[in-house]
């Protein structure tokens, strides 16, 4: 008896699991993910913020990711090469999709593409490996 009691509890415990992170893991339609966003941080410091540290600041940037699968990306800032400095405007077009796990794959018009970038409800946020985890970036905030 007391082991058909504890194998219900393990198996309401392990479907109570399964549930909790189906719901954290909800896959996100391409509806859900688009609209604008701003960048509000790079790796974790708020704007403006160096994405190379002595050469590129970066003071804005914007994503406009269409219903229909068009995507831009624009960022605004200075660079600067051996003690000169300049603006800058990046600006990349292209087509996007969403792949598991709310991977958000970025094709670029000029080619290649992109796959570091994450959808969560709200925001975006782009990623590099560090050793063995996975840091955040760039997060871009839906406004």
């Amino acid at each position: 008896m007391i082991r058909l009691l504890w194998a219900v509890v393990l198996g309401v415990s392990i479907v109570s699991s399964l549930a909790a992170c189906s719901a954290a893991e909800k896959l996100l339609s391409p509806a859900e993910v688009a609209g604008s966003y701003q960048l509000v941080s790079i790796y974790g410091k708020p704007l403006p913020a160096e994405s190379f540290p002595g050469r590129v600041s970066v003071d804005s940037g914007f994503l406009e990711l269409s219903s229909s699968g068009d995507m831009r990306l624009d960022q605004f800032g200075t660079m600067c090469v051996v003690g000169n400095c300049d603006a800058f405007h990046t600006q990349l077009g292209g087509q996007w999709s969403l792949a598991g796990r709310n991977r958000l794959v970025m094709h670029y018009a000029t080619g290649g593409t992109d796959s570091t970038f994450f959808a969560k409800p709200g925001y975006v946020i782009s990623t590099y490996l560090d050793g063995a985890r996975t840091v955040e970036a760039m997060r871009w905030n839906r406004h």
